[in-house]
């Protein structure tokens, strides 16, 4: 008579606590995040440096903001004093509420690159919402750092100011935002189907192969055993 094996049984509760964890749900990024500023055409904005304030307006594409992206310019030079970022939310009446703050040391900022600042929980936005990011600095003007703009950007909703009078275009900022509804197999998929882009094909069917030898060596140790 063939029995099942008792290896099945004592792997049965690990099974079902693998497919309840693949199938939770989990927070992952958006991939319709909000995008101000192209690659061509960028112009540096004046210093932010004491008593100026730039500021940048666009419509919220989620409910959950996450992070925030700038590109920076410091001309090449090691710059002192403290970046301040406000973000606001415009409620039902046309007021600013704020929404969240963060501070970046400017000595830490890299000449021409994206700088990007996590908010941990989200800021919570509504989809069409109205956002302002205020960048404000303590820095003297020979030590302050600049923003990168798109002066040509057109797209409604956005509104790009220094001290409350407006530019032209954006400046360049890239937004994601967190979903809450994504289960964790569907992110580990997205992200197994990112890295494997990287690899060449050779290395895609060793990973394809190695995957099937785990299910083979799976199946063969939970053979029933005879009596």
């Amino acid at each position: 008579m063939i029995r099942p094996s008792r290896r099945w049984f004592a792997a049965l509760p690990v099974a079902l606590v693998l497919c309840a964890v693949l199938w939770s749900p989990v927070s992952q990024p958006v991939a319709d995040g909000t995008r101000i500023g192209s690659d061509i055409g960028q112009q540096a904005l004046p210093p932010i440096s004491k008593g100026t304030a730039v500021a940048q307006q666009f419509s919220a594409n989620g409910s959950a903001l996450s992070t925030l992206s700038f590109k920076f310019g410091t001309y090449q030079r090691k710059n002192t004093g403290t970046l301040h970022v406000l973000v606001q939310g415009m409620d039902s009446g046309g007021q600013w509420d704020e929404l969240g703050t963060e501070t970046i040391s400017t000595a830490t900022l890299e000449d021409n690159q994206l700088y990007t600042v996590s908010f941990m929980p989200p800021l919570q936005t509504a989809r069409g919402q109205m956002v302002r990011v205020v960048l404000t600095s303590d820095s003297e003007p020979a030590r302050a750092v600049t923003w990168w703009s798109d002066p040509n950007w057109q797209s409604a909703g956005t509104r790009l100011t220094i001290n409350n009078r407006e530019q032209p275009g954006g400046g360049v900022l890239e937004v994601t935002y967190i979903a809450h509804h994504a289960h964790l197999v569907t992110a580990l998929a997205q992200v197994g189907e990112r890295v494997s882009l990287m690899l060449r094909t050779s290395w895609r069917i060793v990973l394809l192969l190695a995957g099937v030898a785990a299910v083979v060596c799976m199946f063969a140790l939970g053979r029933p055993l005879p009596d």
